[in-house]
C-alpha cells in the first residue's frame, strides 16, 4: 500500500517528477535571480515596476506593462536627476 501511495504522489506532484522543461525553467530562474542580485548591488538606482501579476509571456499586455514601468520611473525621477548631476560634476569634460 505504501508503494501505491508513493506512486500516486509521484504521478500527481510534479515536484517529485519534474519534467525537463520545469527543471530548465527553475535553472533559468536561479540564474536570473543571481544576476539580478549582482546588478542591483552595482546599480546607482533601481526601478522596480509593479508587474508581479503578469506572467513571463504576457506579450498581449505589453502596453500595460510598459505603463507600469513609466510610472515607476517617474516616481524615481528626482533621484535620477540628482545622480546625473553628481556624475556630470565628476566627469566635467563630457
Amino acid at each position: 500500500q505504501t508503494g501505491l501511495i508513493r506512486e500516486f504522489q509521484r504521478r500527481l506532484n510534479p515536484l517529485f517528477n519534474p519534467s525537463f522543461f520545469e527543471v530548465l525553467m527553475q535553472t533559468i530562474d536561479i540564474m536570473n535571480y543571481k544576476l539580478e542580485e549582482s546588478n542591483i548591488r552595482e546599480a546607482d538606482i533601481v526601478i522596480i515596476p509593479e508587474v508581479d501579476q503578469y506572467e513571463t509571456f504576457s506579450f498581449e499586455k505589453a502596453k500595460e506593462i510598459i505603463k507600469k514601468g513609466e510610472i515607476a520611473a517617474r516616481e524615481k525621477i528626482d533621484q535620477i536627476k540628482n545622480i546625473l548631476k553628481k556624475k556630470k560634476r565628476r566627469f566635467w569634460f563630457f
